[in-house]
């Protein structure tokens, strides 16, 4: 599943075997990084489940700024939800491939910063996940795109999740529904999100999740 993409490009049509480009090979090496790190992973099956914690995402790109934002609940627990948000840098976004919009990685990779952010709360959790970008949450899902650079970024979220023993479930949710979409917008000057008694935290983008910087990580 971690990935489709090669074999998506041959289910599309290509009926004869077509050599690999540079950006299949990446693709490849990555799935070998991650099969190389695999560990085995224990799965409650009795007993008193631990509550899922629940995100929402969003992003929003306008006049050449892209800002993040996000919300964790832990329903039925008195854990305080927490809203986040931060600003791309350019140079992340220049190594994506030039778009006149980057809403669609925008709102991919959001699951590439929070585990790099926050990974003492996402770690040994069942996750929840509400993403209100349609095409970002079905790449999720299935951890594949057919373009190169949200692709990688989905497969090295899916890598860092698993190697935090993180299972997570993505939906997609609609903007008005979306708790996070004022963070996005305004970061924590939204009036609503400060009406909210939330713990808000405003970040700076981590460092090493350019194009080229995570997979040189995995010593690709």
């Amino acid at each position: 599943m971690l990935d489709r993409r090669c074999l998506t490009q041959e289910e599309a049509g290509k009926l004869r075997p077509t050599p690999l480009d540079e950006d299949d090979c990446i693709s490849l090496q990555v799935l070998l990084q991650i099969v190389l790190d695999c560990q085995p992973r224990d799965v409650q099956v009795c007993g008193r489940d631990q509550p899922p914690m629940v995100i929402y995402s969003d992003a929003s790109f306008e006049e050449g700024v892209l800002r993040l934002g996000w919300v964790l609940v832990c329903p039925g627990t008195t854990y305080q939800p927490r809203g986040g948000t931060c600003v791309v840098p350019q140079e992340v976004i220049a190594s994506w491939i030039p778009r006149k919009q980057q809403i669609y990685p925008g709102e991919a990779v959001v699951a590439l910063v929070l585990p790099a952010l926050l990974p003492a709360l996402l770690a040994d959790r069942d996750i929840l996940w509400f993403v209100d970008n349609e095409s970002a949450a079905s790449t999720l899902v299935r951890c594949a795109s057919s373009q190169c650079d949200v692709h990688e970024i989905a497969q090295y979220s899916h890598y860092m999740l698993h190697m935090l023993r993180s299972r997570v479930w993505y939906e997609w949710i609609d903007s008005d529904s979306n708790p996070s979409d004022g963070l996005s917008r305004a970061g924590l000057e939204d009036e609503w999100t400060q009406s909210q008694n939330w713990s808000l935290q405003s970040y700076s983008f981590p460092p090493g999740l350019s194009r080229g910087e995570f997979l040189r990580s995995l010593r690709i």
